[in-house]
């Protein structure tokens, strides 16, 4: 009884319409649906499915080219026999770093994600000599 009691006390859920002329402007269908409410969105909600859409799209083409496999996950210093590399990049990125903080929702504006982005090129050009890649 309890659970039916708070079960009837929900808001109704709103059936999912669509205006036969959404996205054209003006309204075809006379009206009718000029009375449906959109259901709020909270603040900053659409910004994170957003970039993080958008940070994919970008991250594709770039995680296909021809050497980007340098770029997709971190460096490893002991594989690679570089003890020298945290000395000189204090803060390592890498591709797949940004692709789990997209999927994280970590970055909060868009300037971040495309810093992290830009860094990591900067840092492939601090640690590498001009010329050896």
């Amino acid at each position: 009884r309890g659970a039916r009691a708070s079960a009837s006390s929900a808001p109704p859920r709103r059936a999912r319409v669509r205006c036969c002329c959404a996205g054209v402007g003006a309204s075809r269908c006379g009206g009718a649906m000029s009375t449906y409410s959109r259901p709020q969105v909270p603040a900053g909600s659409c910004g994170a499915i957003s970039l993080r859409l958008a940070g994919r799209d970008l991250l594709k083409p770039i995680s296909k080219m021809d050497q980007a496999f340098y770029f997709l996950q971190p460096v490893d210093v002991v594989a690679l026999r570089i003890p020298d590399y945290p000395t000189i990049v204090r803060e390592p990125m890498d591709l797949g770093t940004i692709e789990k903080k997209l999927d994280a929702s970590s970055y909060a504006t868009t300037e971040e994600f495309v810093a992290d982005v830009k860094l990591v090129w900067y840092n492939a050009r601090l640690y590498n000599p001009v010329g050896s890649v």
